[in-house]
């Protein structure tokens, strides 16, 4: 004869099978997805050669991100940074975005400059996922010319970035624009456009939108190091 006490036993252990089942396929939500951000840029502006690496990590489920670049080389007397796009080319894999699911992505973008500030940037990037995805390695080159405010102290109008399926599966189309002022010298414009190819076919259907808010940027010229926090919405257009 089973015994009340046996019955009990066997019912606490059910309960605990259960439960543990549901917190296993709920652990998303229960803590946040965490990538480590690993970084390196070479490549030259203004004829000045680029060399840095840096590190980070990225909040997958909340899309906050912070970084820092520490440069061996950087050409300090005609270039600031802090009014580029991002230098660690990760491009914000947040749980809403398609590309989190890539293993790897290759990346290339002009960006052209007005305003109180000119010239043409080009950048070429290789992403690779490693540790299951809880690992982003990013190399970037630089190349082409900048002229204009070299200030940190400035602030964000727009800035936003836009992906758009093309003809191709695996590619897609990239649109970016920022507008930022720098304090008592005026507003530089950087508009940029390039693709991100990846892999494998890339699961999307509409276009996405990513905005971002900068924020604890810094950027000393004596250590050429470079660091900031972001953080980032998602929307679909």
């Amino acid at each position: 004869m089973i015994s009340k006490r046996s019955i009990l036993v066997s019912v606490c252990l059910v309960f605990v099978l259960v439960f543990g089942i549901f917190l296993y396929k709920n652990r998303a939500y229960a803590t946040d997805e965490i990538v480590d951000l690993e970084t390196s840029i070479s490549g030259q502006i203004n004829g000045t050669l680029l060399s840095g690496t840096g590190t980070g990590t990225f909040n997958l489920t909340e899309g906050n991100s912070s970084s820092e670049i520490i440069f061996t080389s950087f050409p300090t007397d005609t270039v600031n940074p802090c009014s580029f796009r991002s230098w660690t080319c990760k491009h914000h894999e947040m749980e809403a975005c398609s590309i989190r699911d890539l293993s790897k992505y290759f990346v290339e973008t002009t960006m052209v400059f007005s305003g109180v500030a000119s010239g043409t940037i080009y950048t070429n990037g290789t992403v690779v996922k490693t540790e299951n995805g809880t690992k982003s390695e990013a190399e970037t080159t630089w190349s082409g010319t900048y002229s204009g405010p070299t200030s940190s102290n400035g602030s964000d109008a727009v800035f936003y970035e836009t992906y758009t399926p093309t003809a191709n599966p695996k590619q897609l189309s990239i649109i970016g624009y920022r507008v930022r002022t720098i304090q008592g010298q005026g507003i530089i414009y950087c508009n940029w456009t390039g693709t991100l190819t990846g892999s494998e076919d890339i699961d999307l259907d509409e276009p996405f939108t990513l905005t971002f808010s900068w924020s604890d940027v810094s950027w000393d010229t004596e250590t050429k190091t470079f660091s900031k926090n972001v953080h980032v919405d998602v929307s679909n257009e």
